[in-house]
């Protein structure tokens, strides 16, 4: 899947960042704790990530202080979704205009849905 195919919307009063692959339209979604949501298509995977309490949630995961301004200046939002052995690994880089603010860059695992273990096989 092509990252420039990648968008992202940022809403400073609710505080949410949508990053989302214009290519495709969500038909299903998992909610990971109380801040973040993955979006699915049938036959393609991962089209989308939503993180809400966007401020709080990445200052604790990159260590960094991240407001609301900051993400408000953000200047570009992409994805990186990979497979491996029924696990779905997504990474999701954020840059900012500021050239004084560096990138942010963070990873989040997921089991496959269909994934099949052999391990689980029965006799």
């Amino acid at each position: 899947m092509s990252e420039d195919a990648f968008k992202f919307d940022y809403d400073k009063e609710s505080d949410s960042l949508f990053i989302y692959n214009s290519k495709y339209k969500s038909t299903g979604s998992v909610q990971l704790g109380s801040d973040v949501i993955v979006d699915f298509r049938e036959k393609v995977g991962v089209v989308g990530l939503e993180v809400l309490d966007a401020s709080a949630y990445l200052t604790e995961s990159s260590g960094e202080p991240i407001t609301r301004e900051t993400l408000e200046n953000l200047k570009s939002a992409q994805l990186s979704i990979k497979t491996h052995k029924g696990l779905i690994f997504v990474v999701f880089y954020l840059s900012f205009k500021s050239p004084s603010r560096h990138a942010i860059k963070d990873k989040i695992t997921l089991t496959e849905i269909d994934y099949h273990s052999p391990v689980l096989a029965t006799a």
